[in-house]
């Protein structure tokens, strides 16, 4: 009788135990939610970079309410360098961009958003359009150089960037020929002409942190439950 009462305390306590660390797990510091692109695919019809996949890596990440960071890094060999960045933004805000030091690329030469505007090669219409340095500047985009930005905005997330080019314009007129998540004009500063178009082939790379998180305290807490049951 002694040992039974007992067993139900015990079991019991580890319930208690078990509903005061989930409810407790949102009170630890998050990670942060993160949105890779991969830039490994090239557009139809195009050709591709020189050197190994992936030629260009999008990193956001949420930085705080209404902030997150965007890091480009380049993965270019010889003389490639990144003329333009292509990226959807679903709902559409108000963006102040604000680069971050430590980087090695130039900050860009402009940064624009508007819903379905800017072409990117005939495949599609983005929200965001980058543009660099191009052939005759003194630095441009190339190598393994890196860039971060702040961007903030009303709402912004991560998850923000996570859409689809359009294969109309915002006026409705078409002329898209495939949708993409991004996309990259990779130019040569010789004389070959060298120009290529690339994106990321398949879906984003999403690491959402508070669910790994949460995850891993649920996790945690059955591999408790399941030592107390032997």
């Amino acid at each position: 009788m002694k040992k039974a009462f007992c067993l139900v305390v015990a079991f019991a306590f580890i319930g208690c135990v078990q509903v005061f660390a989930i409810v407790a797990l949102p009170a630890t510091p998050a990670a942060a939610d993160t949105l890779t692109f991969n830039f490994n695919a090239p557009f139809p019809g195009s050709s591709i970079p020189e050197g190994d996949a992936p030629w260009l890596t999008a990193i956001f990440e949420d930085g705080g309410a209404n902030q997150v960071y965007l890091t480009i890094e380049a993965n270019l060999i010889g003389d490639a360098f990144i003329g333009q960045l292509y990226f959807n933004l679903d709902p559409i805000v108000v963006l102040t961009v604000t680069p971050q030091g430590g980087g090695t690329a130039p900050a860009y030469e402009s940064f624009n958003v508007s819903e379905n505007t800017y072409k990117a090669d005939g495949d599609g219409y983005f929200d965001i359009w980058i543009d660099y340095p191009e052939a005759g500047s003194g630095n441009r985009f190339d190598g393994t150089e890196s860039v971060t930005y702040l961007l903030e905005g009303s709402g912004l997330t991560a998850a923000s960037f996570n859409y689809t080019s359009s294969v109309t314009n915002a006026l409705g007129d078409g002329g898209g020929h495939s949708t993409w998540l991004a996309g990259a004009h990779i130019q040569s500063n010789s004389d070959s002409g060298y120009s290529v178009w690339i994106g990321p082939g398949g879906s984003a790379v999403p690491a959402p942190g508070a669910a790994w998180l949460l995850g891993s305290g649920l996790i945690g807490l059955i591999g408790m439950r399941r030592k107390f049951n032997k």
